[in-house]
């Protein structure tokens, strides 16, 4: 647990004193910076820490260790042998959702390359009575840290100074900047960015995906980026400020002063829905320690002063491949994961993220081809599981860890004598001979491959993968007699010819090696489900994707289909085999090479503008 004693805080819970004016405070203190020029790491529609466990609704851009996954965790982070940052200590992840470009004419998609991004490190501590500096006061993010800024549902201003200004997009050339998508302008000679600025306040709690903001405040007063800590959020830890930039050069003349033709991947055409996450993967004890001596952030002194530094060679040399098999690159009829654009300005409705069957644009469902099942067993489908008792409680929790798959769960209950066995959240088994309080649901729901074969599927969050010995209808009465004697849960690492039972492993996240096409980590499944309405409007029968256009040049001039006859029909492509022959949604060679435009300034937090 994150949860800490306060009483070594104490003083920190009297509410700050109405007597202090925060808007006159310098908070500027200890900070540190840096910039580096890289594509992310990798663009998949995943989000570990909202999303765990399966797919994302939208799109993400990764930057910072290759351990990206669906449950990547703080132990992922600390294996890292890299990381695109060039602090060496910091394994951290962070990723934001990508931005596309909507073709004006027909509305088709394509991403927008980043260029660079700059990240900051702020000591914002100050005592919460008088409102001075204490840098002291700061903390590190403890082990398994995890939050988000911004509000992804968001389609106008937010409702406070503070929450507004937290997030803001910037053309620079001419200067324009606004907490929604800039206008006035048909380009931006020296770049578009979107900034971020993260809560610094901590109330000691976990992080809650049911209530994801929760654990984190803002500081007192209207700014996001200075002020005290609230008495309900005492803990001062590190106030991160991230720049992302993008080269939009490409699009110039493609869209008119009056438009703004910015589509985030989660279907924001306002920008003011800005988001990212931030998952901890420091070394402890680093930056606790930094951040009470390291002012290096105005001093122009080098990072080495502070920190063990990666070269350029080792950043550049960091990759990893993406393991969800889905298009996210040129040009699209719809966003990844078919999310529909909303414009608001009312509160955007939640997307399921489900495919909109062009495998071109949306993947599919990993291959199958490796189940192999003890004979006359067969898949019956996805069914409902119950908790107390569980839907299969002949031998429940038979976790299998990272080596967990359907074919090693059927076999392990098949050797026990029982006719049923479930997989569940990736990496669960259960065996018996009835299945109770269940129902069979929609295939769709059992979406989650097997943590030890990404070929397999084993089942969902609250739902069972089941199979059965001779095919039957699990929710019948029994298929088998039920063995006289239930052995201890045992662990079955694939093979027939399992040894003796073993201590059943704790589940925990797919660890993930770095890139290799030979990982672990799995290939998260695309459901398939049939066109939506939209997919069949006038504006999609008018897209056609340019045929044979060079990657390098893939943001080149939108295409524009002539009549809806001129549309190509999507292709469907057959899945991966396996997950050690699966191929990232774009490999490194067709990412374009992009020299760094002339940036004369940066944007530094709390609005000022700094010189390079």
């Amino acid at each position: 647990m994150l949860t800490k004693s306060l009483a070594a805080l104490a003083a920190l819970s009297v509410t700050a004193s109405a007597q202090v004016d925060y808007t006159k405070l310098d908070y500027h203190g200890h900070y540190f910076r840096q910039e580096w020029i890289n594509q992310p790491l990798n663009v998949q529609r995943l989000d570990p820490i909202l999303n765990p466990g399966q797919l994302s609704p939208h799109v993400h851009s990764f930057i910072g260790a290759p351990v990206i996954s669906a449950n990547t965790s703080f132990a992922d982070a600390q294996k890292a042998s890299c990381s695109q940052v060039y602090v060496k200590p910091d394994k951290s992840v962070y990723w934001m959702p990508s931005l596309y470009f909507q073709n004006p004419k027909n509305q088709s998609f394509i991403r927008v390359p980043e260029h660079h991004r700059v990240l900051y490190y702020f000591n914002r501590a100050s005592d919460p009575k008088t409102g001075k500096q204490d840098f002291n006061l700061i903390e590190e993010f403890p082990p398994n840290f995890r939050m988000i800024a911004g509000d992804s549902m968001l389609r106008s201003p937010a409702s406070t100074k503070q929450m507004q200004g937290a997030v803001e997009w910037f053309c620079h050339g001419p200067d324009s900047k606004s907490s929604g998508f800039p206008s006035g302008f048909t380009s931006c000679a020296n770049g578009l960015a979107g900034s971020i600025h993260f809560p610094y306040c901590w109330n000691g709690q976990d992080f809650n995906v049911s209530a994801p903001q929760a654990h984190m405040s803002y500081p007192v007063g209207d700014y996001s980026d200075s002020g005290a800590c609230p008495s309900t959020h005492p803990h001062v830890l590190p106030h991160i400020f991230i720049e992302f930039w993008f080269d939009v050069s490409s699009f110039n003349g493609q869209y008119g002063a009056g438009d703004t033709p910015w589509v985030l991947s989660n279907g924001d055409p306002t920008g003011y829905s800005f988001h990212a996450d931030f998952l901890n993967g420091w070394t402890p004890g680093v930056l606790g320690n930094a951040m009470k001596t390291c002012n290096i952030g105005e001093s122009g002194e080098p990072l080495s002063n502070c920190f063990e530094v990666n070269t350029d060679a080792e950043r550049n040399a960091c990759s990893q491949t993406a393991i969800v098999d889905e298009k996210v690159d040129g040009w699209l009829p719809a966003l990844p994961g078919c999310n529909p654009v909303q414009k608001g300005p009312e509160r955007a409705t939640a997307s399921s993220g489900s495919n909109g069957g062009s495998q071109d644009s949306h993947g599919s469902m990993p291959s199958a081809s490796s189940l192999t099942l003890p004979a006359s067993w067969s898949s019956t489908g996805c069914y409902s599981d119950a908790v107390n008792p569980r839907s299969l409680s002949g031998e429940t929790f038979a976790w299998f860890g990272e080596k967990m798959t359907a074919t090693g769960c059927a076999n392990h209950c098949a050797s026990k004598g029982f006719s049923i066995s479930g997989v569940e959240f990736g990496q669960q088994c259960f065996c018996s001979n009835t299945l109770s309080q269940s129902k069979k649901v929609d295939d769709a729901k059992c979406g989650m491959p097997c943590v030890g074969a990404a070929g397999q599927t084993c089942g969902g969050d609250g739902t069972l993968s089941v199979y059965t010995k001779g095919g039957k209808d699990p929710l019948s009465a029994a298929v088998a007699a039920a063995p006289a004697v239930v052995s201890p849960i045992a662990s079955y690492a694939g093979s027939q010819s399992s040894a003796a039972p073993v201590v059943p492993i704790v589940p925990s996240p797919v660890a993930n090696n770095a890139g290799s096409k030979n990982s672990a980590a799995p290939v998260v499944p695309v459901v398939s489900s049939p066109l939506s309405s939209e997919d069949s409007s006038e504006e999609y029968d008018s897209y056609a994707e340019p045929a044979a256009t060079p990657v390098a040049s893939h943001i080149a001039s939108a295409p524009v289909a002539e009549s809806p006859a001129a549309a190509a029909p999507a292709t469907t492509t057959p899945a991966a085999e396996s997950v050690s022959e699966s191929e990232p949604a774009s490999s490194a060679a067709e990412e374009p090479s992009y020299a760094e435009p002339a940036y004369a300034r940066r944007h530094v937090g709390g609005g000022a503008i700094v010189r390079m």
